[in-house]
């Protein structure tokens, strides 16, 4: 195979979705044998959170919730925030890789009303939950842990409420119909996507050069940002959405994900045991 057609299958084209959810259920597995923490985002999403309210002269750290999640150190200095870090990386490559990255603004305001309110949902019931659909569901079912399956019952039921909501006639986009001759072809432009190509590239080398630095001074922190960057490669090479596994189904019908979240959770679930039966050896 000539690098050539390395870089289009592997690099620009979007992956299939079921190795790619079998692939992140193994690294998540030994993600958690290795740091000791579970694979998960939103709980530091809420720690940086703090330290912006920390900035203003609040004192979050002293809020009941933030005692049981803790507030200690800085995202670099938390596995979790160095995890955070490499995923952004991975995501930011990959997407360069496939000429694939643009700032687009939304052809309507109600798309942005829609974000902002989705995310605060979202976010809102990520924290009552103790994890959104990585810590609650993702990694919380091949534990065995009771809460997990109560959250993707919950996630089901709201994700089909949710979607036959956004349907109604108050979210549908006014469409603009152009009359033209003949089909425009999609293009890109080769010198653009090289040069996104090449950027692509320093910043997955230089995130993993920062990775194998920390190695040394710290193992655990550059263990978790190699597979943050991983993580992050899949999720954005194979459009990874776990939420969506539920939104296709009541919306196009599609189940590839959910398919693929079906076998994803029958082998983790025994690499959890083996994990766990090791510890109890050590």
């Amino acid at each position: 195979m000539s690098w050539q057609q390395f870089k289009s299958q592997y690099l620009v084209r979007f992956w299939a979705p079921l190795p790619a959810v079998i692939a992140a259920g193994i690294l998540s597995t030994y993600y958690f044998g290795m740091t000791g923490t579970f694979w998960a985002v939103t709980g530091e999403f809420t720690r940086w959170g703090g330290h912006l309210l920390q900035a203003f002269g609040l004192h979050p750290e002293q809020w009941g919730y933030f005692k049981v999640i803790g507030l200690e150190g800085t995202p670099l200095q938390r596995i979790d925030g160095r995890m955070i870090i490499g995923m952004f990386a991975g995501c930011v490559a990959a997407a360069l890789w496939a000429n694939n990255i643009k700032l687009r603004r939304p052809q309507h305001s109600i798309r942005i009303v829609q974000a902002l309110l989705g995310g605060i949902i979202a976010g809102f019931g990520a924290r009552l939950a103790m994890g959104c659909n990585l810590a609650a569901f993702f990694t919380g079912i091949p534990q065995f842990s009771l809460h997990a399956w109560f959250f993707a019952l919950a996630t089901a039921a709201g994700s089909y409420f949710g979607a036959k909501f956004t349907l109604l006639p108050l979210f549908r986009i006014p469409i603009k119909l152009q009359k033209v001759q003949a089909a425009a072809p999609l293009t890109q432009k080769p010198e653009q996507a090289r040069r996104r190509f090449r950027l692509g590239m320093v910043i997955f080398c230089l995130s993993i050069a920062w990775s194998l630095w920390t190695l040394f001074d710290a193992p655990k922190l550059g263990i978790a940002m190699l597979f943050g960057i991983g993580f992050g490669l899949l999720i954005e090479r194979a459009q990874i959405c776990f939420t969506s596994a539920f939104r296709d189904l009541w919306i196009t019908g599609r189940t590839h994900m959910g398919e693929s979240d079906h076998y994803r959770h029958g082998g983790q679930r025994h690499r959890y045991f083996q994990l766990r039966a090791a510890r109890r050896c050590a």
